[in-house]
């Protein structure tokens, strides 16, 4: 028996359930984020202050977002200025300069201010500390630089398979292969699900020649009969040094399609995409599962991969839109 839109799932990194929490558009998804990170039941039993209303009174969605976020500066108290943190008058006396943004804070050794963690049991703050919650997909990540007129005319978003007498290929630019081979993170091929495909694991080195991508024979065979739809080639490289600053890191993802003569969709981001507010250690595992509300999930992850990228497994992410479940919602399949 089929299961319905409603009640199935999609496993992901708890960074990019975190990105859901904080930038979906909808509140059934952002509270189907905040289930798989933060159980309600949980959120229940535990307490901080928010500077305009009672803190119970807030949606459920908000009080994980805050209660995940006081965590992770409890867990880090040293990076303050990374995770937003606000002196404390703004919260004691607000005024114009904090404008529309609500302010939580909490109370070192407070008898009422406790979280029930899904690790530690309850327990009380340790750090005094008030802070204002991530409000885009861009305050999740560490930094998004914009790309420069001549860097982005390499890195182009429209790749279509050429099929000639060696097989099948993907152009690329050869200044964008030259600086992924010189990388210290080979490109890969992922499942949907962000497992890396064996089949490419030992050869990897071999994925480019020429100026193109090019997948073995075997390959060439799945995705013709679409059996990587939704997969994706990801890879790291560096930017050419500019004045003498550091060398900037660029990210490429390239999502394939159900066939040989779907475009494959590229995400191209430059920055440093690691997680703003890192979950490692705060939460039982490094996947959750998190519910499709009807589709809309899958539809706004996608969203927000081509904005930020998502992390999906051990690679960057940047589009989800041959997913072979957000497939299944579009043509209608339960």
């Amino acid at each position: 028996m089929y299961s319905t839109l409603s009640d199935r799932t999609i496993r992901l990194d708890a960074s990019a359930a975190f990105q859901l929490l904080v930038a979906a558009q909808s509140a059934d998804v952002r509270e189907a984020a905040a289930e798989a990170l933060f159980p309600r039941a949980l959120a229940e039993l535990s307490q901080l202050d928010c500077n305009d209303v009672p803190f119970e009174s807030l949606p459920y969605e908000e009080r994980a977002l805050a209660l995940l976020v006081a965590t992770v500066i409890e867990a880090n108290p040293r990076q303050a200025t990374r995770l937003r943190v606000q002196p404390l008058y703004r919260f004691l006396a607000p005024g114009p300069e904090t404008g529309s943004v609500r302010v939580f804070r909490m109370r070192r050794n407070a008898r009422d201010q406790r979280v029930v963690t899904q690790l530690r049991g309850s327990r009380r703050w340790q750090t005094s500390a008030a802070f204002v919650l991530p409000q885009t997909a861009t305050d999740t990540v560490l930094q998004i630089c914009d790309w420069g007129e001549v860097e982005q005319r390499f890195y182009r978003r429209a790749y279509k398979w050429v099929v000639g007498s060696e097989g099948a290929m993907l152009n690329i630019h050869s200044r964008v292969k030259g600086r992924a081979l010189r990388s210290w993170q080979s490109p890969v091929l992922l499942s949907h699900e962000g497992e890396r495909i064996c089949a490419l694991d030992r050869a990897v080195d071999k994925l480019f020649e020429g100026s193109a991508i090019k997948l073995d024979s075997s390959m060439i065979l799945r995705l013709c009969a679409g059996g990587l739809a939704g997969s994706v080639i990801s890879f790291s490289n560096q930017l050419p040094i500019v004045r003498g600053h550091r060398p900037r890191d660029a990210t490429l993802s390239i999502e394939l399609g159900p066939s040989i003569d779907s475009s494959a969709v590229g995400a191209f981001f430059k920055g440093n995409l690691d997680p703003r507010y890192g979950l490692e250690g705060l939460l039982p595992s490094a996947r959750v599962q998190v519910g499709l509300a009807g589709g809309r999930t899958l539809e706004q992850l996608d969203d927000i991969a081509k904005r930020v990228g998502v992390w999906h497994g051990e690679r960057i992410r940047g589009s989800f839109e041959y997913h072979p479940l957000r497939t299944g919602v579009l043509k209608g399949v339960a």
